[in-house]
């Protein structure tokens, strides 16, 4: 399978520039032009990464802010940003650890990795639950420690974490404010190691086994 790229952004002109450059990489791309198009995209194809205009990025509302803490907790995210009088285009990788924020480092290094997928229609939201959590995979040894949540949804959530972690990690959480205490099992999806680009270090998850009533309870929120 081709990697696929997001690229979002909300001027025309910009957009035309960042797909030319694009050109010598064998990929596929999805345009978008904003944060609720980009949504529409994820949810139809599977994509590997993201290419985000710096403008677009700070010109969210506080819906689309949500949506893109989430995406980007997500995906591999890289920062594109034209000059429009010397037509000079720059590139920053989010999280990136070498000085390396290249097309080529982000494409052939970064997103050929990162296994494709696709978002399910659901956002998450800025809510912080006290949550314990032990790792679940029997050929590591057993960690607990207690965090907090940055942002949920019924489909899993961030959880403010600074210590060393392994991708693709099972992991089992109580929240201690929903009624029913049972351990909720997820999967590590993303990891942002701290003192990464000035970022929120911590782990993505997404939710494996979860009752119905503990969906019940996150779906209120």
């Amino acid at each position: 399978m081709k990697i696929r790229l997001a690229v979002v952004c909300k001027d025309t002109e910009s957009t035309a520039k960042y797909l030319e450059k694009l050109l010598p990489f064998d990929v596929e791309i999805s345009a978008a032009s904003g944060w609720s198009d980009l949504q529409e995209k994820l949810i139809q194809y599977e994509h590997h990464g993201l290419i985000v205009d710096v403008r677009t990025k700070l010109r969210l509302t506080t819906e689309e802010h949500e949506y893109a803490n989430e995406v980007q907790d997500i995906y591999p995210t890289l920062y594109i940003k034209r000059n429009v009088k010397t037509e000079k285009i720059t590139t920053m990788i989010m999280g990136a650890t070498t000085g390396d924020s290249s097309l080529n480092c982000f494409i052939n290094e970064i997103c050929a990795k990162f296994p494709g997928r696709k978002m399910r229609a659901f956002i998450r939201k800025s809510i912080n639950f006290n949550v314990s959590c032990l790792n679940e995979n029997k050929d590591e040894n057993c960690s607990l420690f207690q965090s907090t949540t940055i942002d949920v949804s019924v489909n899993g959530c961030f959880v403010y974490y600074s210590q060393k972690y392994e991708l693709g990690s099972k992991i089992s959480l109580v929240f201690k404010e929903l009624k029913n205490q049972n351990s909720v099992v997820g999967v590590i999806r993303r990891i942002v190691p701290w003192g990464n680009a000035m970022m929120r270090p911590g782990l993505g998850i997404e939710f494996l086994e979860i009752d119905k009533e503990q969906l019940g309870e996150l779906k209120a929120l």
